[in-house]
């Protein structure tokens, strides 16, 4: 990972310190999911993707996905293939970064496998209505405030070692 890159260039040596942050937990509404995992040939990647402000993830079992966000007109559209619901937590996650709510958001919703679905939601400068009507409406999920504990790294020692261009 980065960090061992850190200790081995530049003497790195830090320590962890939980703390709660303020987050979100995407749960499954009470009425159930309303997308279902893709299989089989559904589930191939065999398309082209050129969305605006695309970028993708490796998964833990080496299995790609992508996540596209494009905001057209005050609107935002994400888009995901091959996804876990920990994907569209992380994706989640970097939408409210972009608009400077940097919040956690934490997979609590059970389901297993890889889904693809596209959302389109109104432009807001927080997690508000528009994202989570949208996740309830079209997937059968909804995202509830809570208090997250994290590990926070707090840097104890860095070597500068100046190097030749």
């Amino acid at each position: 990972m980065h960090l061992n890159l850190l200790k081995e260039r530049f003497g790195l040596t830090y320590h962890s310190v939980p703390k709660e942050d303020r987050g979100y937990v995407l749960w499954v509404d009470a009425g159930g999911p309303k997308i279902a995992p893709v299989t089989g040939e559904a589930g191939a990647s065999n398309s082209k993707s050129t969305g605006v402000g695309r970028s993708g993830a490796r998964g833990a079992a080496g299995v790609d996905w992508i996540w596209q966000r494009n905001v057209e007109g005050g609107i935002v559209r994400i888009s995901l293939k091959e996804a876990s619901m920990s994907a569209l937590a992380g994706a989640l996650s970097m939408q409210f970064a972009s608009v400077g709510a940097p919040v956690a958001v934490i997979n609590k919703t059970g389901l297993s496998g890889k889904y693809a679905f596209a959302l389109a939601y109104e432009n807001t400068q927080s997690p508000g209505p528009g994202i989570t009507a949208v996740l309830r409406s079209q997937l059968g999920l909804r995202l509830t405030e809570a208090k997250i504990r994290r590990d926070h790294i707090v840097i104890d020692h860095l070597e500068w070692v100046p190097t030749e261009h």
